[in-house]
């Protein structure tokens, strides 16, 4: 109780020296709560984009990267390395599409240009075997609409009947309504082709929906260079859609005992944090040639999304540890000077009987009670204080992610074109704004357990020095 009056007494006696460790306090308990609270903020809007993310990642080849590194062998998925993958931890569901060509005896729907330009061309016999059969058509095999882009995206939606994993008809398939159209097909329909890897093995299949495609680039059908026109077996309206079982039992009616090889490999976890380790597992622990294997995720996006926010909560941390060691740096030399100066009250106090805990009790009583007058000050600044600075640092990284993203963007102009289907990164905007909260209980009970312990340790190191010294000599000593 004695220490706590002599500690008030000293403080309001002191007024200089109180005033400037008030200073200082402030200004460190400001950088602190600064610092905590973009921190808090940062890791509260990564948590939500992480939330609106998707636990899937799809496994597609990187046709592009094989084709500059002049690879004959294409990667590819086949059922054995699915087999292999459905195991994985985490791994709650595999989605797979297969797509296979067949021959038939339907006429392909064509535009005037195209029937000019292919109507009497056929694909060409060139490199088939005897027995080997012209592709003519693709049959797709998806378990979602949403693995088709024009589904997808709106450009083709069911006219009649249903989908083909919906419909438990004998080997469903879904047409084009204008296909089906050219060949007076309907819903009910058998639609018969020839598979297998030779196109030549028969087998028929149950038309059990329609749909339609609203090609968006219709209305400049006039303007087509034919000389970039794709082949008719290339067009939309000319694809058919099944089940994944339907088309694998069509690839292999020549050899049922063989592998099917997939397009591409879509694969539901069980949660967004897991999405990283399995795509290392696999890489590590499967045979596969991954260096032609493109990974792609939402991951891909949220670190595009949180690159600017990251940079600032780096930044925050670089504020709260330089805060936090000039602030127990210059307040140690303070504490040293004013203790200095206080040599000779030491002194007297030691020689009356005060022992040197309850003198040291005293110092830091002193250095709380401005701390905690410095620690609501500072509450009443630093919220201001941090909204600008996370808004300056902020506009400041996006500006920049956005240049080097601009830059990679311009050194990317050869492209090659993917699969129909395949996954691709779509453009995302970066978090470019951060609500930043320096009265949080949890980041005020951080940032005076902080202050606190710097003081401590401010306080104590000069005590230490002062009191190796016998009570006479502290008494006597004249600097």
């Amino acid at each position: 109780m004695r220490s706590l009056k002599r500690a008030c007494l000293s403080v309001i006696k002191q007024k200089k020296r109180s005033g400037l460790l008030l200073l200082l306090f402030s200004v460190i308990i400001s950088l602190l709560l600064v610092g905590f609270g973009i921190q808090k903020a940062v890791e509260g809007a990564n948590t939500h984009a992480k939330q609106q993310m998707k636990a899937e990642v799809t496994i597609q080849p990187n046709y592009q990267k094989a084709f500059q590194d002049g690879k004959q062998q294409l990667p590819e998925l086949d059922t054995a390395m699915i087999d292999k993958i459905k195991k994985i931890p985490h791994v709650k569901e595999t989605i797979v599409e297969s797509k296979m060509y067949v021959n038939n005896e339907y006429d392909l729907y064509m535009t005037e240009q195209q029937k000019e330009m292919f109507g009497s061309v056929e694909m060409g016999t060139m490199g088939l075997e005897n027995d080997q059969k012209e592709p003519k058509q693709y049959i797709y095999g998806i378990s979602d609409k949403e693995q088709v882009d024009v589904f997808k995206k709106g450009l083709a939606f069911l006219a009649e009947g249903e989908f083909p994993y919906e419909s438990k008809a004998k080997n469903p398939v879904l047409l084009s309504k204008k296909f089906a159209d050219v060949n007076k097909l309907k819903v009910g329909s058998t639609y018969k082709a020839n598979g297998g890897q030779k196109s030549n093995k028969p087998m028929e299949y149950t038309v059990c929906g329609i749909y339609e495609y609203q090609n968006p680039s219709a209305d400049t059908a006039g303007e087509v260079n034919m000389m970039n026109m794709q082949h008719p077996m290339e067009e939309q309206e000319n694809k058919v859609y099944s089940t994944v079982e339907v088309t694998d039992k069509t690839m292999l009616l020549d050899n049922p005992s063989g592998n099917v090889r997939y397009d591409f490999a879509k694969l539901v976890i069980d949660d967004v944090e897991e999405i990283e380790g399995v795509q290392n597992y696999i890489k590590e622990n499967l045979e596969g040639d991954w260096e032609y294997m493109d990974f792609v995720s939402e991951m891909d996006q949220y670190e595009k999304m949180t690159a600017a926010i990251n940079q600032v909560a780096n930044i925050a941390k670089m504020i709260l540890v330089i805060g936090g060691i000039a602030g127990i740096v210059i307040l140690t030399l303070l504490m040293l000077l004013s203790f200095k100066d206080r040599v000779f009250e030491f002194g007297i106090l030691l020689s009356l009987g005060e022992s040197r805990i309850n003198i040291s009790c005293q110092a830091i009583l002193e250095g709380l009670i401005v701390l905690v007058c410095g620690f609501f000050l500072a509450m009443a600044i630093s919220q201001p204080i941090a909204t600008a600075a996370s808004d300056a640092l902020l506009s400041n990284q996006v500006q920049k992610a956005d240049e080097q993203e601009n830059e990679v963007d311009s050194n990317a102009n050869q492209t090659i074109v993917m699969g129909p289907n395949s996954a691709e990164e779509q453009e995302v905007e970066q978090i470019d704004e951060i609500s930043v909260k320096t009265n949080a209980p949890e980041t005020l009970g951080m940032t005076l357990a902080i202050s606190v312990g710097i003081l401590l340790v401010a306080t104590c190191i000069p005590l230490v020095l002062l009191f190796r010294k016998d009570p006479k000599v502290i008494l006597l000593a004249k600097d």
